[in-house]
C-alpha cells in the first residue's frame, strides 16, 4: 500500500490527469478494468480506499506515463512539475539535435549557456523541495 500522505497526493494526481484528458470516471474505470465504484473510491480524497502499488502502476500505464516521469508528475507541485518537465524536454531536444548533427559548435555553446541559465532556476526549485 502507498503511505497516507502519498495516497492523498496520488489521488490528487488521478483527478488532475482524468480532467486533463477529459475522461469520465467511468471511462478510466473501464480502461483500468475495475468497477466504476471502486475507481470513485480510489479517487475520492475523503475515502479511506487504499491504492496499491500495482494499481498505481496500472494508472500510470493507462495515462502512458513513463517511469522516469512518474514521481515528477505525482509528487511535485504543478508549477514545479511543469518547470522540470520543460527542462527535460529542452535537454532531450538539444541532445537529439547533437545526435542528428543538425546543430553546429557555436549553436551548441549558445544552447549550453541557455540550459545552464534555465537549470539554475530549476536547481533552486529542487533545492527548496528537497529541504522540506
Amino acid at each position: 500500500m502507498i503511505a497516507k500522505d502519498v495516497t492523498l497526493k496520488f489521488k490528487t494526481f488521478m483527478i488532475e490527469m482524468r480532467k486533463k484528458h477529459n475522461y469520465t470516471q467511468d471511462e478510466v474505470a473501464k480502461g483500468l478494468k475495475i468497477s466504476r465504484s471502486t475507481y470513485i473510491r480510489m479517487e475520492n480524497i475523503g475515502s479511506s480506499q487504499k491504492i496499491t502499488l500495482e494499481q498505481s502502476r496500472d494508472i500510470f500505464e493507462f495515462y502512458n506515463v513513463q517511469e522516469g516521469f512518474r514521481e515528477i508528475l505525482t509528487y511535485l507541485e504543478p508549477s514545479h512539475r511543469n518547470e522540470i518537465i520543460e527542462r527535460i524536454a529542452l535537454t532531450m531536444n538539444f541532445l537529439e539535435d547533437i545526435d542528428k548533427g543538425t546543430i553546429n559548435f557555436n549553436e551548441i555553446k549558445a544552447a549550453a549557456k541557455d540550459l545552464r541559465k534555465r537549470y539554475a532556476k530549476s536547481h533552486k526549485v529542487l533545492s527548496a523541495i528537497s529541504q522540506k
